[in-house]
C-alpha cells in the first residue's frame, strides 16, 4: 500500500489502494467476502500525538478483484469532531480482508501505510 493524501471535508477523489502479497504481486481479491479499511489517527494537523479510537471505514473492491485494489470513499457526513468522523491529521491506514468462514487477513501486515488529512485553508 502507498501513502495517501486527501483534504478536509473533500469527497473526491476516491483513494485507491493496491494490496501487495509479501513478494510485491497483486493480491488478489476473487474469494474475498467483505473489504474494510481500519483508519487510526495518530498526531493532529501539527504532527503532535493524539490517542483516539480508530474507525472502521467501508471500502470496495475497484476494477477487477485480482487487480489486488481497493477504493476509499468519503462522504460529507464523514467530516467533524464525532467519534466516527475525521479530522485532519495524520492516521495509519491498514486493509481488513474478510475471506470464506472466519478467514481474514490485514494488509500490510507489518508497517501500516499512512493517510493525511490536510486541513483546509478557510
Amino acid at each position: 500500500m502507498s501513502n495517501l493524501n486527501i483534504k478536509y471535508g473533500d469527497t473526491l477523489p476516491v483513494l485507491i489502494l493496491q494490496l501487495s502479497n509479501p513478494d510485491g504481486t497483486a493480491y488478489n481479491l476473487s474469494t474475498a467476502s467483505g473489504v474494510s479499511i481500519t483508519l487510526d489517527r495518530y498526531a493532529d494537523q501539527n504532527n503532535v500525538t493524539v490517542t483516539e479510537a480508530a474507525r472502521t471505514h467501508a471500502a470496495s473492491v475497484y476494477g477487477t478483484a485480482s487487480n489486488g485494489q481497493v477504493s476509499l470513499t468519503f462522504a460529507p457526513a464523514d467530516w467533524g469532531t464525532g467519534a466516527t468522523q475525521y479530522q485532519p491529521g495524520y492516521w495509519y491506514a491498514e486493509v481488513v480482508v474478510d475471506l470464506p468462514g472466519t478467514d481474514q487477513i490485514t494488509i500490510p501486515n507489518t508497517e501500516p501505510s499512512t493517510l493525511r488529512i490536510w486541513p483546509r485553508l478557510s
